[in-house]
């Protein structure tokens, strides 16, 4: 942890709240609470004010103050002179500063390119065929590519493997990048020609959506799948929790959790399911920002009282990984790059405390990174953002904080077949 110089403020039922001088860690000059006409630099300051009243970035060995003083003098430089496109992209540099990927996961524009990409040995192609793309409209996808990687921050290389076809595609980074002239009709040049490709509008999960989609259950012979595509906590979650009670109770040792499309929500979902079938697991640690923002939404079960504008204060949980494998269930996990925040949690519990085995491709969330966010809109251009107030630590601190690494590393559309394969063998490794 970053501050040297904390001291114990009281005690909640939380644990120990810690408190620290704004002063000591925050940067301060005289032009730091400027107030101007200008709506973008409004809100530009409105969005470093929630963060640096929220973020734990400041709290962590990530933190690096001429880094971040210089991210956000440029924040509020380059709004000087701006329009409500750039707007964005500024604020997504001065986010990736922040190590944040959930920060750094923008919904651009609500129209794409027409062609599916995929990013892979350090080329883009064409979804399903041994096809090239070297430019879309006037620009080459090195320039494109480098400017992703100027603007976002991955917090591995899944998440940037996964995370480049999308910006590529999309019609407010390809605008940004000077790609789109004055229709919406691009050429898209490849190494054996040129197509045509428009920007349509996106395909969004449909709001009606059934619980089924979110988390289900099947049988594959004697194996219990859970399809758990969500960590939400709905009645078809409490119907599953009492179908795998119910199987657990009638004999059954085989369990599959399919997280291949989740791409998180609440850490409790996960761990209800992991009780119900009498499994201890290993215990994230977390270093949590205290700030007045969470007494004004009503956090309660947070225990401290309003705070001063110098005082920064935080409580911190430590990782624990004790936990006990229960002989009798076996269980396997898939993932993808789509796996991400509480569902990465998930698999990396599993995979820290031993209690099952990992098949598919390496998650695109970290395990030791920022998440529990606050949402919030600019005052002026309505602009939306959110902000995390957690920094989760691994509960292994002897293993990677960046990559969670899969048992069985290999392409996630074989991953289940893999897994009815390994659940069948006499011998678990």
């Amino acid at each position: 942890m970053k501050p040297t110089n904390k001291k114990d403020i009281y005690q909640s039922d939380e644990g120990i709240i810690y408190s620290i001088s704004r002063e000591e860690i925050l940067p301060l000059d005289i032009d730091y609470k400027r107030k101007s006409g200008n709506e973008y630099i409004e809100d530009a300051q409105f969005i470093i004010d929630k963060v640096e009243e929220m973020h734990p970035y400041f709290l962590t060995e990530l933190y690096n103050f001429e880094k971040y003083e210089f991210a956000r003098k440029s924040f509020l430089t380059k709004c000087e002179k701006t329009n409500y496109l750039s707007f964005k992209f500024h604020m997504m540099e001065y986010f990736k500063t922040l190590c944040d990927g959930h920060m750094c996961t923008m919904p651009l524009s609500s129209y794409s390119l027409d062609i599916e990409l995929v990013f892979a040995s350090g080329m883009i192609k064409l979804c399903d065929e041994n096809i090239i793309v070297r430019r879309i409209g006037n620009r080459d996808i090195t320039y494109l590519i480098s400017l992703i990687d100027d603007y976002f921050y991955f917090e591995n290389e899944s998440s940037r493997t996964l995370s480049i076809p999308y910006y590529l595609r999309d019609k407010d980074f390809l605008t940004f990048a000077g790609c789109i002239t004055s229709d919406n009709v691009l050429q898209v040049e490849t190494n054996v020609g040129r197509e045509a490709a428009r920007l349509s509008e996106k395909c969004f999960i449909d709001n009606k959506s059934s619980d089924e989609d979110f988390i289900n259950t099947r049988f594959i012979d004697d194996v219990l799948i859970i399809e758990y595509n969500s960590c939400i906590m709905n009645e078809q979650h409490s119907k599953v929790v009492k179908e795998v009670i119910n199987a657990k109770k009638n004999g059954i040792t085989k369990y599959v959790f399919d997280l291949r499309k989740n791409q998180g929500g609440s850490a409790e979902s996960y761990e209800i399911l992991l009780d119900a079938l009498n499994i201890e697991y290993p215990l994230f640690g977390a270093i949590v920002r205290l700030s007045n923002e969470l007494l004004i939404r009503g956090k309660s079960y947070y225990k401290f009282n309003k705070l001063a504008n110098n005082e920064l204060a935080y409580t911190f949980y430590k990782p624990n990984c004790t936990c006990t494998n229960v002989p009798d269930v076996k269980l396997v996990i898939l993932t993808s790059k789509y796996t991400f925040s509480s569902a990465m949690q998930f698999a990396c519990i599993i995979s820290d405390g031993r209690l099952g085995y990992l098949i598919g491709e390496m998650p695109s969330g970290a395990p030791c990174s920022f998440g529990d966010i606050y949402e919030f809109q600019t005052k002026n251009l309505k602009v939306p953002f959110i902000v995390s107030h957690k920094y989760f630590l691994r509960p292994d601190n002897t293993k990677d904080c960046h990559k969670l690494m899969p048992n069985q590393n290999i392409d996630c559309t074989i991953a289940l077949e893999k897994a009815i394969l390994y659940l069948n063998q006499k011998i678990y490794n």
